[in-house]
C-alpha cells in the first residue's frame, strides 16, 4: 500500500469512528510482511522440520510441542506460526 492510500485510508476512519481498528490492522500488515521478509524466513521450513506435508495444515498440538523444542531455529519457527495463526 502507498503512503497516499495509508494517509487516505487513515483519515476516513477518523471521520467514521474507526481509527483504532484501521491502525491496527495497518500496524500488522506491516509487522508480518517485515518478519517474513528476512534472509532467515524460508517458506514451507516449518512443514519441513515437523515431516508435515506441504500443503496441509499443521496440528496446533504439533506446533506447540515443536515451540518446546530443544532446536532453537524449530523453536523460533514453531513459535512464529503460533503466533501468526493466533494460537
Amino acid at each position: 500500500m502507498h503512503q497516499p492510500d495509508i494517509a487516505e485510508r487513515l483519515i476516513d476512519a477518523a471521520r467514521d469512528g474507526t481509527f483504532e481498528d484501521v491502525l491496527a490492522e495497518l500496524c500488522e500488515d506491516q509487522w508480518i510482511s517485515k518478519a517474513t521478509d528476512k534472509p532467515s524466513f524460508r517458506e514451507g521450513q516449518l512443514h519441513r522440520d515437523l515431516h508435515v506435508a506441504q500443503g496441509q495444515k499443521i496440528p496446533v498440538a504439533k506446533m506447540r510441542a515443536a515451540a518446546k523444542r530443544g532446536d532453537p531455529e524449530v523453536r523460533r519457527r514453531a513459535q512464529f506460526a503460533l503466533n501468526a495463526t493466533g494460537h
